[in-house]
């Protein structure tokens, strides 16, 4: 439990480190941007993939 624990608190601080970064460097527009394309991906996206890793969904 331990080695778990420790390895979530180092991909944590990663994941901190890594967006600590983009704030940094990525204009706020783009941000906002990329931003609202990642929450439509996610509200249209497929809600589990099938045994064989493709989305259920039709293509478009």
């Amino acid at each position: 439990m331990e080695q778990l624990e420790s390895r979530l608190r180092k991909y944590v601080a990663f994941e901190d480190a890594v967006f600590a970064r983009l704030r940094e460097n990525l204009p706020r527009e783009d941000g906002e941007q990329l931003g609202s394309e990642v929450v439509q991906t996610w509200r249209t996206g497929p809600t589990a993939p099938t045994r064989t890793g493709r989305s259920t969904r039709p293509p478009r």
